[in-house]
């Protein structure tokens, strides 16, 4: 299966996850009146919507080859990634705003859906667990930044698996009072997770979103690679370059004598093309040729 099937198929199995993730949580924070299930219920609607902007980001990159996503299509990644990190921070930002608003009046939790969270912990716990573990291994095949992305919201989705879990076995274990605040507070810390994380999204894809020129090292590589080639073109033309996140796009323009074969030609082309992407990591070369006239 090729790189782009494996990133769809791995953020449609995020979706299901997700899916789940929401309808159990929302189904034990009715019955048993426990806060950070009702913010747990609160952040997997966020990581549902997540899931789904990234799975519709890579299906619209269905069948698309990477030559054609230097512009329009190529930023989709970047600015799913920034409204991801959004969505996550508005999340923390409702998970908060719960916690200051129980801490007031503390509400102790009751019912079946005690037992529901925390069989819905386990179970979510494990599936994103395996699948924060599978995105971990794709996104050193993949450059994606939505598998990095999603590789994040997969680690949230487990840790706070695991604070749920810590009330509920209190609540079990122990009839007390301070159990309810044992609730409040695991909520405040899973909220401040979360908008450390989103903050980390935002952050990167903020700076990966604005196109910058390449520096001096890379320009200097091509140039490299052009002047060993110097001797099987004609004239040097201009170089056009700039940086795009993780990715390096380079348009070289170059002339040759009107009798040169267009075998000799694609020769010369493909050679400065293949020696700068080997170079140059991320990078996506393409080299004009033009008739001297």
């Amino acid at each position: 299966m090729g790189l782009q099937q494996d990133n769809e198929r791995l953020s449609r199995a995020s979706l299901w996850v997700c899916a789940l993730s929401l309808f159990w949580c929302l189904a034990a924070a009715i019955t048993s009146n426990s806060l950070t299930l009702i913010a747990d219920a609160q952040s997997a609607a966020l990581d549902l919507a997540s899931a789904a902007l990234a799975y519709l980001s890579f299906r619209m990159q269905r069948g698309t080859y990477r030559s054609l996503l230097e512009y329009g299509v190529g930023k989709l990644e970047t600015l799913a990634t920034l409204f991801i990190g959004l969505l996550t921070g508005l999340g923390a930002s409702f998970i908060m705003y719960e916690a200051v608003q129980m801490l007031a009046h503390p509400q102790p939790m009751q019912g079946i859906g005690i037992w529901m969270g925390l069989i819905g912990c386990g179970v979510i716990g494990i599936a994103c667990g395996r699948l924060w573990w599978q995105f971990r291994h794709q996104l050193r095949r993949s450059r994606s930044p939505l598998i990095a992305t999603q590789l994040r919201v997969q680690a949230i989705a487990c840790w706070t698996a695991v604070g749920v879990a810590v009330p509920l076995v209190c609540t079990l274990a122990f009839d007390a009072s301070w159990v309810r605040y044992v609730d409040i507070a695991i909520s405040l810390v899973i909220g401040l997770f979360t908008a450390s994380v989103g903050w980390k999204m935002i952050r990167h894809s903020l700076s990966d979103v604005i196109d910058q020129s390449l520096g001096e090292p890379l320009q200097a590589i091509i140039n490299q690679h052009l002047v060993t080639h110097f001797e099987t073109y004609g004239m040097f033309n201009k170089v056009r370059s700039r940086t795009s996140g993780a990715d390096v796009f380079i348009e070289i323009f170059l002339s040759f004598d009107p009798h040169t074969s267009i075998g000799d030609i694609q020769q010369v082309l493909d050679g400065i093309k293949d020696g700068i992407e080997s170079d140059i990591s991320g990078s996506h070369v393409l080299v004009i040729a033009t008739a001297i006239k």
